[in-house]
């Protein structure tokens, strides 16, 4: 496997706090990591240094061994790199369609959305990650778990190839949570995705 991402000696600091001092942090191609730590050890800074939102005092990023800033997470996005975070971002009166395509919502002739396109190319993800679940169907109408499934599937269609899941399993039942890590195995083995992934129950990452 090929190094992907590499932080080398990260430090950060708000004013007198230090947040993060000479973290080193590195995510082959095709591999699940975990990030560990109590609350307020860093990994939410970590994470956000990594798609933009912050950036270093010291250190530096590398992605496919070039050496990267990222100013927002949009330039991280177009890099490659997507984070879904343990709050829904999703748009609930939107459709599921309208949400993966956000970004770039396809148009007709006339400059109106093109909602028979939305449809058919969201559903190429969904199809990805075996989910059943029609495009056209309002985002508030899905479970918890299916909404987290959706968080996924958008990353994916935004041809990801570095996934960040800030704590992926806290609202989901032991069920769903099975059902998140089977789908991560097979993005990893199929779709050569790599995934970072951030919890506090061990007996998780040694699942994952």
């Amino acid at each position: 496997m090929s190094e992907l991402l590499q932080l080398n000696n990260v430090t950060k600091s708000f004013g007198a706090v230090e947040a993060l001092v000479n973290v080193s942090f590195s995510v082959n191609s095709g591999e699940v990591v975990a990030l560990l730590g109590d609350n307020g050890a860093g990994k939410s800074t970590l994470i956000k240094i990594i798609t933009g939102v912050y950036n270093q005092n010291e250190g530096k990023l590398f992605l496919n061994n070039q050496e990267k800033s990222f100013s927002s997470p949009n330039e991280a996005m177009n890099a490659g790199i997507s984070v879904v975070h343990q709050e829904r971002n999703l748009i609930r009166r939107f459709s599921v369609g309208e949400n993966l395509m956000l970004t770039n919502l396809p148009k007709n002739n006339l400059g109106l959305i093109d909602y028979n396109t939305v449809a058919k190319e969201s559903k190429k993800w969904l199809d990805i990650m075996e989910l059943d679940i029609d495009p056209n169907t309002i985002v508030s109408d899905l479970t918890v778990a299916k909404m987290q499934l959706c968080e996924i599937a958008k990353a994916l269609s935004l041809e990801s190839k570095i996934l960040l899941l800030d704590e992926p399993t806290s609202s989901l039942s032991p069920q769903d949570t099975k059902n998140l890590f089977a789908l991560l195995k097979r993005l990893v083995a199929e779709q050569d995705v790599s995934i970072v992934f951030v919890s506090h129950k061990l007996e998780e990452v040694f699942e994952i």
